[in-house]
């Protein structure tokens, strides 16, 4: 395949490298409605595909599945009865994951497409989430995305 893949792209098409790092593996994940496949399948989907035990799902602001209002933390489970988390909420405490929510995980995979604009929320929630898996000795997998700037402009390292 040619072209621009994601990280997510990278373990549907089962490649060994981006596979090895969640199979087999109790995995939460921190994503959103945008986080789906060149296919459009849910990266809790490719993820369990490719052997990855889902156990915790953590939704940004507007939700795990980006149905929430502005402002509105979310959190039950999911149809596969996967606990959801919030990690937004009315104050700052809200914003960062508790550490018991990490509990028995192995990893983190973070899958969070972006509008291109540094103020929004998703790259702060991503930060916190990695703060507090560093602290309980968590791994994080941060799947990449580009940045829709319109495909001209380039912006990173």
């Amino acid at each position: 395949m040619t072209g621009v893949r994601t990280g997510l792209d990278r373990i549907a098409d089962g490649e060994p490298k981006a596979v090895r790092l969640v199979a087999g593996r109790n995995v939460g994940l921190l994503a959103h409605g945008a986080s789906v496949d060149r296919l459009l399948r849910p990266a809790s989907s490719v993820l369990r595909q490719a052997g990855a035990h889902v156990r915790a799902l953590f939704g940004p602001e507007h939700g795990f599945s980006s149905a929430a209002q502005d402002m509105v933390g979310v959190g039950s489970r999911d149809a596969s009865e996967t606990p959801v988390y919030s990690l937004y909420g009315d104050d700052a405490q809200d914003l960062s994951p508790k550490p018991e929510w990490l509990r028995g995980l192995d990893a983190v995979v973070i899958d969070l497409q972006d509008v291109g604009s540094r103020y929004y929320t998703y790259v702060w929630t991503a930060a916190l989430m990695v703060k507090v898996a560093a602290a309980v000795g968590t791994d994080v997998v941060i799947l990449d995305r580009p940045n829709p700037l319109g495909g001209v402009r380039v912006e990173g390292a």
